[in-house]
């Protein structure tokens, strides 16, 4: 009866708001949950992206089946950083969600940078020689981007913040994992494709269809000789940029303005950090 009592006070000038041990974990569970199906929406969006980015008007120069091997070795990862990291004790947390896409985004690029190196090798040479070129100008990158972003984590796990921290744990994990997927799965991928381009066999279904002679663009099973369609031998956007971008970038007030917009947006930054304000309310 005294229990049924103090549920039912009421009262005008006194608000109450129950709180628990658990509340706050609970709550912040169901607003990063709810951003669960925009990340997965963003993951599709990020496959698609490579895939474009990869593919080629180009019967045998296209690489956009090799994106599915680079997704498939963040998936890897993102499996070797929760396995170890839950393996070493540390608990799943809500902030954890959103790991699967940063570990992905960081995949992604390093693909990008290994083929792109594979892409400025010669043709006529082997595909041993063509893969270790590519790896010995791409490597260097990705080990030093790698290593400093799995530096950054771990110095977060230095936080007095208990998310925060273990957050950090499974991300340093995760990008050694990803770099070490990228190396070794995604590399070996990489060797069969070139084999493949070196066999003059289509991109998407090599296994199905064969390119007719001397086709210079077309995609899969369709490979018409359309000169408008194929892309330069350098590549779409490297060929942009060189043609357009690059000499519109050496222009005096190009430069001018581009420093001038630079300084303005660091002082609007600045003076936005200076007005954060740390306002949590447990209702």
């Amino acid at each position: 009866e005294k229990n049924s009592r103090m549920m039912q006070w009421e009262s005008n000038s006194v608000e109450l708001y129950p709180w628990t041990h658990g509340a706050i974990s609970v709550e912040s569970s169901k607003l990063i949950g709810g951003d669960v199906p925009k990340l997965s929406i963003g993951i599709c969006l990020i496959a698609v992206y490579a895939a474009i980015v990869l593919a080629k008007f180009h019967p045998t120069r296209s690489r956009s089946l090799l994106t599915l091997a680079g997704l498939a070795s963040c998936g890897l990862a993102i499996g070797i950083s929760y396995g170890l990291s839950t393996a070493f004790g540390f608990k799943i947390n809500p902030v954890i969600n959103v790991l699967p896409f940063v570990l992905i985004g960081i995949g992604v690029d390093d693909m990008f940078v290994l083929v792109n190196a594979l892409e400025a090798t010669s043709r006529t040479e082997s595909v041993e020689n063509r893969i270790a070129e590519a790896l010995g100008s791409a490597g260097v990158s990705i080990t030093v981007t790698s290593l400093t972003d799995c530096f950054a984590f771990l110095l977060g796990t230095t936080s007095s913040l208990p998310a925060l921290q273990t957050f950090c744990v499974f991300a340093a994990i995760g990008i050694l994992a990803d770099y070490a997927m990228q190396i070794t799965f995604f590399t070996g991928w990489m060797v069969l494709d070139t084999r493949r381009e070196h066999a003059h066999k289509v991109d998407c279904l090599p296994c199905c269809f064969k390119p007719k002679p001397n086709a210079q663009s077309g995609c899969c099973c369709i490979t018409p000789a359309c000169a408008v369609c194929a892309a330069p031998e350098e590549g779409r956007l490297r060929s942009y940029l060189r043609r357009f971008y690059i000499p519109v970038l050496r222009l005096l007030p190009v430069r001018v303005a581009i420093l001038a917009l630079f300084v303005c947006w660091c002082g609007l930054s600045a003076w936005c950090a200076s007005n954060l304000k740390q306002d949590f309310d447990y209702r």
